[in-house]
Formats: C-alpha cells, structure tokens, sequence
C-alpha cells in the first residue's frame, strides 16, 4: 500500500432508555502503490461498515453490521455483506 487511511466514530446510550446500546460506522481506503509489470491492474481498495449493538440484557448483546466493500480486481463485483451476532458476557 502507498496510503492507507481509517476513519470510524462511534457511540453509546444516544436513545433515551437505551444506554448500553452502541452504534459505529467506519471508512478505509487504501491506495495501491505503483507496481511494475503488474498484469492484474488492481484498483485502490475502499469500503464502508455501520453497525447497531442492542443489549438486550446487561449480559447479552445483539449486534447487526453492514458492510461495503469495493473490489480491487475490475471483473469481480463489490461486495455488500449483512451480518448479526449474538453475545454472551460472562
């Protein structure tokens, strides 16, 4: 990589009676250097990610995350992915 750059913010307790819950989004990009004799051509590599943590008990969190991500190859799609977790905390 020739520039790498990250940037997220995120926070807790911003809905009223909701103060354990957690919220976040986040962007990278990534710029390739210049490689000689390189067949493949990547582009620079970006992508983007939101997520909502509700704690549905003190010990117990749900957590839903969205993610895009732009791909470095020109003949393979971007891709969009949605995920969820379930936590346990001891």
């Amino acid at each position: 990589w020739k520039t790498s750059v990250a940037l997220g913010l995120g926070a807790r307790g911003m809905i009223d009676g909701r103060p354990d819950d957690e919220f976040g989004v986040g962007y990278f990009y990534n710029k390739l250097s210049n490689v000689e004799n390189n067949k493949a051509d990547p582009d620079d590599g970006q992508g983007v990610e939101g997520y909502y943590n509700v704690a549905v008990l003190p010990s117990l969190r749900l957590s839903l995350n969205l993610q895009w991500i732009k791909s470095v190859r020109p003949s393979v799609d971007n891709t969009f992915a949605v995920s969820t977790r379930l936590q346990l905390v001891f």
